[in-house]
């Protein structure tokens, strides 16, 4: 990690800072420093926003487009992952184990929740960095048959 302070807080932090000897080498510090100063960094993260951005939009239109009013989308405008939270009260543990036995991964959003007592247990995390575009759409399209068309999950296997 690294980071960048304006010129007032520099003395500050030397002076909180002076003795400490940071865990990375200073070779790889140096070679970081020399990519970032010459605008690599910039031009990296210009090209993966870009990337995550088409995978988020393709995410959010195949939910919205086959799952409709029946889940509600919550971080929708920023990040790697979405909420759902499941508008008929489908449990997150059986939304959870019916999306495994196809292979498809989404996590308990429950252990995130300050005060648990106030957590409907209809909601999962949901991530799509790792995935494409076209697997996204498989992958949604499967989670729609599986979770709300119960007589439709042979043909999906």
């Amino acid at each position: 990690s690294y980071m960048i302070l304006p010129k007032w807080l520099l003395s500050k932090y030397n002076q909180l800072f002076n003795g400490y000897y940071p865990t990375v080498p200073w070779l790889q510090q140096k070679i970081i420093s020399l990519y970032m100063s010459g605008g690599h960094w910039e031009r990296h993260l210009r090209k993966v926003r870009l990337s995550y951005k088409k995978k988020h939009d393709t995410l959010i239109q195949t939910l919205t487009s086959l799952m409709g009013d029946k889940v509600i989308i919550h971080g929708n405008n920023a990040g790697l992952h979405i909420v759902l939270e499941f508008v008929n009260g489908e449990k997150q543990d059986w939304l959870i184990e019916t999306a495994k036995a196809y292979k498809i991964k989404v996590y308990p959003i429950s252990q995130f929740w300050y005060t648990k007592e106030n957590y409907s247990n209809n909601m999962i995390l949901m991530g799509f960095s790792m995935l494409n575009e076209e697997e996204i759409i498989e992958a949604v399209t499967i989670l729609k048959k599986i979770w709300f068309n119960q007589k439709d999950t042979e043909a999906v296997t």
